[in-house]
C-alpha cells in the first residue's frame, strides 16, 4: 500500500485517513471558461446576433413585444454539457420567454425575474444558443453566462473512487 498522505495534492484535499483510505473532496462540475462574448451587454450588441424586436443598450438586452424575437450566439458543441446563468430584470408573463437551441428545442422557460441557472447537454450539431420571446413575450436581461461543465476529472492510475472516499 502506498503512503496515502504522500500522494495527496491540491486536487486531492485530505480531510482525514483511516485503515488504507483517505477521505477527500472531489471537484463537482468544474466549469470551463466563459463562452459568452459581451455577456453584460456593456458593448451594445457586440458578439450577439439578433432577430425580431430586440434592443441592446446601457447594459441591458430587451427581447420581445413581437411575435418572434431573440438574441443568440454560436458557442455550443454537440454532446457537451453547459451551465447557463442569466439575470432577468423584467418579465411580462405573456407568451413564451425561452432559452432554446437552433433546432427549436426549449432548454429552459423563463417564468419570472431574478438570477436563474440551469444545466443541459447540447444534443445537436448547430451551435446556436437562443434567448427568445414568442407570442408577444417581453423580457430584459442584464447578464448572461455560459460555461462548459467539466465531466472529466481523472485520478492517477493508482486511485479509484469509492463511496465518499478515495482509496489506494
Amino acid at each position: 500500500m502506498s503512503n496515502l498522505l504522500k500522494d495527496a495534492s491540491i486536487l486531492l484535499t485530505p480531510t482525514g485517513y483511516d485503515n488504507g483510505s483517505m477521505n477527500a473532496i472531489k471537484p463537482e462540475n468544474a466549469f470551463g471558461e466563459e463562452l459568452i462574448v459581451n455577456g453584460d451587454f456593456s458593448n451594445g450588441s457586440a458578439g450577439w446576433g439578433t432577430y425580431g424586436v430586440v434592443s441592446i443598450s446601457n447594459g441591458l438586452a430587451t427581447i420581445g413585444a413581437g411575435s418572434n424575437s431573440g438574441i443568440y450566439q454560436n458557442i455550443l458543441t454537440q454532446n457537451k454539457n453547459y451551465k447557463v446563468t442569466i439575470n432577468v430584470i423584467s418579465y411580462n408573463g405573456v407568451g413564451s420567454s425561452q432559452i432554446a437551441n437552433n433546432n427549436g428545442n426549449v432548454l429552459y422557460n423563463i417564468t419570472g425575474t431574478g438570477i436563474q441557472s440551469f444545466e443541459f447537454t447540447h444534443s445537436i450539431s448547430d451551435g446556436n444558443l437562443l434567448f427568445r420571446g414568442l407570442s408577444n413575450a417581453l423580457f430584459s436581461l442584464d447578464s448572461v453566462s455560459v460555461k462548459e461543465v467539466g465531466q472529466d476529472w481523472t485520478l492517477g492510475s493508482n486511485w479509484s473512487i469509492g463511496e465518499n472516499k478515495i482509496t489506494s
